[in-house]
């Protein structure tokens, strides 16, 4: 149930964060219709619910739920996401490919920082019972992020080896937040 709330929550937080960000590459986009426009992909959420779907299912099921409401739907491929790494200077991407088991600690500390710098260069969700996506306002299209495992197979989450990392009542006082919101957001309906 934990990872359910906190997966939800993550889902419902990344409309506004990667609405915003996105609208940063296109057309300078003014703030009220980028509050409209992010609301409205908001509501697809508030009124569906994908409660037990996960990974390819979700995605599909959102997908649907989004070209209902009216926006144009894009289910980027991993092989699509990969190919936006070009950029990424090749040392980076040798380092980000080395062995991280037979490292030193200080390698594993180079290459971890190599692997989150590719990481971070592309679109995705962490897990199968959560999605990412980017919001393009100026035109209604979303584009649903591939899973971190499909594009980055056997590396690890950015922040599970981190120390930092937020502890667990942390986390779970702000999933039942967003699910107190979400509540009543559903109620208002």
């Amino acid at each position: 149930m934990k990872k359910m709330l906190l997966s939800f929550a993550a889902a419902v937080l990344a409309v506004g964060l990667t609405a915003v960000s996105a609208s940063a590459a296109e057309a300078q986009v003014p703030d009220e219709e980028m509050q409209a426009v992010t609301h409205e992909a908001s509501q697809v959420f508030v009124q569906n619910d994908f409660t037990g779907l996960t990974g390819s299912d979700l995605d599909m099921a959102m997908a649907q739920a989004l070209r209902e409401a009216g926006w144009d739907v894009v289910v980027e491929s991993p092989q699509t996401a990969l190919a936006a790494l070009d950029g990424v200077d090749q040392s980076v991407y040798d380092l980000a490919y080395s062995d991280l088991e037979s490292a030193s600690p200080e390698q594993k500390a180079a290459i971890r920082a190599a692997r989150e710098k590719i990481i971070y260069s592309s679109s995705w969700s962490a897990d199968d019972s959560s999605f990412g996506f980017l919001v393009k306002a100026a035109t209604k299209e979303i584009v649903i992020s591939p899973r971190f495992q499909d594009l980055f197979p056997g590396w690890e989450v950015p922040g599970t080896y981190s120390a930092s990392a937020p502890a667990e009542p942390e986390v779970e006082k702000a999933a039942s937040q967003v699910l107190d919101g979400l509540n009543a957001a559903r109620a208002n309906l």
